[in-house]
């Protein structure tokens, strides 16, 4: 079966430098019918395995619709999207299209010395290693974060 990768429309499509008084008054039914139609899509999305949702206001939201979106390229290109929008736009297709044509990691190989800590424990001893919440200590406790964060999802840790 042929993967089916779904745009979600963005519901950003005014400027978002408006004040809080104007954004109060938008209308309320355009809301309901963005939670309906992304509600129809997560149960299409769960119906069938092989669709990928890729929702454009989390990746457009980053960078406002002033950079996302273009007058210019509507009036030449009949593009909505500025040349910001396309690269975003592509840059989440490529991590969707990467992800279904290589495969997943199962494994996650680490070196100690200078990998989880700072230093080398055979020359330098337990005391000698850099690690801990403060100076280049907290780099090495940052990087055993994301690593728990890898084991979390799955993936096997081997030393």
């Amino acid at each position: 079966m042929i993967p089916a990768i779904l745009l979600s429309e963005p519901f950003v499509l005014e400027n978002n430098n408006q004040n809080i008084i104007s954004s109060s008054k938008k209308d309320s039914t355009l809301e309901e019918f963005y939670k309906w139609f992304s509600e129809k899509l997560s149960i299409l999305k769960k119906r069938f395995e092989t669709i990928y949702l890729i929702d454009l206001n989390e990746i457009f939201y980053p960078f406002g619709s002033n950079e996302i979106f273009s007058d210019r390229n509507w009036y030449f290109a009949h593009c909505r999207l500025s040349i910001q929008g396309l690269k975003v736009l592509t840059d989440a297709l490529l991590v969707v299209t990467s992800r279904l044509f290589s495969a997943p990691s199962k494994v996650l190989v680490l070196d100690c010395d200078n990998t989880l800590w700072g230093g080398v424990v055979g020359e330098e001893g337990t005391y000698g290693i850099k690690i801990g919440t403060d100076g280049e200590g907290s780099m090495f406790q940052d990087f055993q974060k994301e690593i728990l964060d890898l084991k979390n999802q799955g993936i096997i840790l081997a030393i």
